[in-house]
Formats: structure tokens, sequence, C-alpha cells
């Protein structure tokens, strides 16, 4: 799960608890602020690079608010 914005990882932590335990799996966090993400993608960070290139499933925002980040 990658989230873009302004949240820590500690206000977080206990909803993917609950998301983990619902759905049975683990979920492996990637926090970033828009400007660290802005800042990865113009250093072409490869992680970043495999995650714009896989098909994604948004939550909360969509693809052109993550393209006008990048």
């Amino acid at each position: 799960l990658m989230i873009v914005g302004d949240v820590g990882l500690r206000t977080i932590a206990p909803r993917l608890r609950q998301a983990t335990d619902a759905i049975g799996r683990e979920i492996n966090p990637v926090v970033m602020s828009q400007a660290g993400f802005s800042s990865k993608m113009k250093e072409g960070d490869a992680f970043l690079k495999n995650v714009m290139a896989e098909k994604k499933l948004y939550i909360v925002g969509g693809s052109d608010e993550l393209t006008a980040m990048g």
C-alpha cells in the first residue's frame, strides 16, 4: 500500500491492523509526502518507476492526481 500525503505511519498503523485482520493478509505500507514523491520521481527512483509502470487500484484519489505529482 503506497500512501502519498501528510500522514505518519503512527496515524495509519491502527487502521492497517484492522484491515489486515479483515482481509487475513499483511499490508506493507510505504508512506511519503507529496514533495518526497515528486523528488524521488525526478531522481528516477527505481521503486517508484516500477510502481508507476504497474496496474494500480486507487483507494482515494486517482491517476490524474498521481500524474500531477510526478
